[in-house]
């Protein structure tokens, strides 16, 4: 892919099934655009697609980045002047808060460092200073790291400490093999702040067979202001990477984990191994989920990825699947699919007392469930209980409870497709 003519890119781009704006955002985020393209497609956009094109890149999270690549090339005049202002203010304020979260890892790390406990920077805080060009580029809303799970309780203490809240406290007895990949969130004193501590980067539920101690064992220093950063090694990260856009939020793909991606091997090339990074993924079970990333990333953004590293993890219906992820990148607008009760009956016509009964057991679940799906201590009393249990189902599932109660297959086709769409990929990517 080294060197594709502009002209080349222009006509992959029009034989997608995109609309303008889309376009648009595409060409804004490849590196090997054209400016005087960009600048032409900018001329004939009217009001109601600058309205779509503004729409879209909040969605996908990259709207600090578009703001620096226009402004790179010159082109924000060119921008209706609300919008300009818009992206001006993402940009700067993002950056704020991306050095407020950098400077919140290294203090951190340092009380960590003090009780012998290691922590590694995931995601976010670990890509905006290393393959973006300004760190500010970067969208971020909150810090991830992760600690050896034995210092789990301790790194929660230990936090506590620092000034930082959880949700509720956290108790020793609760720290179990079942347990998800991270605690409930922290934030700091003033709510500014919001911090995931991990022990895993992938769910028990995902079934995958992610080696935790390989992520330590090959872990590496990244200096950021002459401080020592704890990070992933590449190919660990790309592999990250990929399991948060496919498993951790159900297929939610969006276009600022492929720039993560795309930035990501640019920025390291010949460093990344890619017969041992294709190796680590089927180990995990992860072959298809980075399979269709890079062809994601090579299909959109044009990354430069070595042919034989896609010849010798190729799948049968990949064209299908990525048609399949690309429309779910840009054309799912209605609910989050994911894998629960309500979702999974979403599409069909049903008669209105089947669909109360399919849900009255998520409305009132046995006590005991309620602790284990909360993860909540075994004395907690059954008020304080259901209390959050209701509060957590009227906050996550309200529009995806009223979208099922009141659900018709003739006036809802578009979420159907949706739904059919989502569940073939899904399905392909279970497949052994």
């Amino acid at each position: 892919m080294e060197g594709i003519p502009t002209q080349v890119m222009r006509d992959k781009l029009h034989n997608l099934p995109l609309e303008n704006h889309h376009l648009l955002l595409l060409a804004c985020l490849q590196k090997k655009s054209d400016p005087k393209w960009i600048s032409d497609q900018m001329k004939l956009m009217t009001e109601g697609e600058w309205a779509s094109f503004s729409e879209s890149i909040t969605r996908q999270g990259v709207t600090p980045l578009i703001y620096k690549r226009l402004k790179q090339n010159s082109l924000t005049e060119l921008l209706p002047h609300k919008l300009f202002s818009y992206l001006q203010y993402s940009y700067f304020s993002n950056t704020a808060k991306v050095v407020r979260l950098t400077d919140a890892y290294f203090q951190i790390k340092k009380a960590f460092d003090v009780a012998g406990i290691k922590v590694i920077a995931l995601k976010g805080v670990h890509l905006a200073n290393s393959v973006y060009q300004h760190p500010g580029e970067r969208q971020m809303c909150d810090l991830d790291i992760l600690v050896p799970k034995k210092d789990l309780y301790r790194a929660s203490c230990i936090l506590a400490e620092c000034g930082y809240q959880s949700q509720r406290e956290i108790t020793e007895d609760e720290l179990t093999e079942d347990m998800e990949k991270h605690l409930p969130p922290f934030y700091s004193r003033n709510g500014s702040l919001m911090l995931e501590l991990h022990w895993n980067i992938a769910n028990q539920e995902n079934n995958l067979s992610v080696a935790i101690e390989h992520l330590w064992d090959q872990s590496t220093i990244q200096m950021v202001n002459d401080l020592e950063m704890n990070v992933l090694c590449p190919a660990d990260l790309l592999l990250h990477l990929c399991i948060h856009s496919i498993f951790s939020h159900d297929l939610e793909i969006n276009l600022k984990t492929l720039c993560d991606i795309s930035l990501l091997i640019e920025h390291y090339g010949d460093k990344l191994h890619y017969d041992d990074i294709i190796l680590t993924a089927k180990k995990w079970e992860l072959g298809k989920s980075v399979f269709l990333m890079l062809e994601l990333v090579n299909n959109l953004l044009y990354t430069s990825i070595p042919d034989q590293a896609l010849s010798t993890i190729r799948y049968k219906s990949m064209p299908l699947m990525t048609q399949h992820a690309i429309d779910i990148i840009f054309h799912t607008k209605s609910i989050k699919f994911s894998n629960d009760k309500v979702n999974r009956s979403l599409p069909y016509s049903r008669p209105l007392i089947k669909k109360y009964n399919a849900i009255i057991p998520l409305l009132f679940p046995s006590l005991h469930k309620t602790l284990r799906v909360h993860k909540l201590p075994k004395n907690t009393s059954p008020l304080i209980a259901y209390g959050i249990h209701y509060r957590e189902f009227i906050r996550i599932k309200a529009q995806k409870l009223t979208t099922f109660l009141f659900f018709n297959k003739s006036s809802n086709k578009p979420i159907i497709q949706e739904y059919k769409t989502h569940k073939a990929l899904m399905d392909w990517i279970a497949e052994p």
